[in-house]
């Protein structure tokens, strides 16, 4: 506002010696950031907002790397495509889950990176551990007969208890797009079984280590987040057990997700 009363200061000057001189000349000329005004000798110089245009070069040079320290999800997990086959044809429908079953993730550390200037489309790098618990419905459990194969096995008596731990770590490739504070996200994460267990107790416990499980799984997922809490959707596209084993059953689990 003083700039331009300042302004038109200099202009009501200007015309009022323009009738006392003939030969007053004005010129206006652009000097960096700025305006210079030359009116009947009288030079006057406008100058810019310097630290508006610094903060847009900061908003253009915004970086194209970020961490993110810590992941967490927590949701239900049920199994699909649990057709019986070969040893496990008549065995009963063994692989029905109670409401019980669930999964906890953890993403210890992930890398983004922009693709663009703006900070819209995004590539992420990341790992992940992954603990999953199948509660059974039936008094059936799965263990390791006498010649190795994986074989569905009736407990008799009341069951406290009776699941199949899980724990898998793998690494993370995905693809996201942020706009404003919604984040829209799909990655394929290729994971290492790391430990599988069969657990049951009527009354007294009873665990055992379980073979026949694929040591490699390739999962699908995919994730909204707004700020910091989203929801996620994973599914599994490799089967859970080895192809001679019984059943082609595949991972599905969704609920709840938290990233920082």
């Amino acid at each position: 506002m003083k700039r331009i009363i300042t302004l038109l200061a200099v202009l009501a000057a200007s015309i009022t010696v323009a009738h006392a001189q003939a030969d007053t000349v004005m010129t206006v000329d652009v000097k960096g950031e700025g305006l210079n005004f030359n009116i009947a000798g009288l030079s006057v110089t406008l100058q810019g907002d310097k630290n508006a245009n610094k903060e847009k070069s900061n908003q253009r040079r915004r970086s194209p790397y970020r961490s993110n320290v810590f992941g967490l999800r927590w949701g239900v997990t049920r199994l699909a495509d649990t057709e019986y086959s070969g040893n496990w044809v008549n065995q009963g429908d063994f692989l029905c889950l109670s409401g019980k079953s669930n999964t906890m993730g953890i993403e210890p550390l992930s890398w983004d990176i922009s693709l663009d200037r703006r900070g819209i489309t995004w590539v992420n790098f990341g790992t992940d551990c992954t603990w999953e618990k199948y509660h059974f419905f039936n008094p059936i459990t799965l263990m390791n007969d006498e010649n190795g194969k994986l074989m569905p096995q009736k407990i008799d008596g009341e069951i406290a208890k009776n699941k199949m731990n899980l724990f898998y770590f793998g690494t993370s490739l995905g693809f996201s797009v942020e706009v404003k504070r919604v984040k829209l996200g799909v990655k394929a994460s290729p994971e290492i079984l790391c430990f599988a267990q069969a657990k049951y107790k009527n009354p007294e416990k009873h665990t055992a280590e379980l073979q026949g499980l694929n040591p490699v799984r390739l999962k699908l997922g995919m994730t909204m987040m707004m700020d910091v809490f989203g929801v996620y959707v994973d599914y599994g596209l490799t089967p859970m057990f080895k192809p001679d084993v019984g059943s082609e059953a595949k991972m599905f689990s969704m609920g709840l997700k938290l990233g920082f």
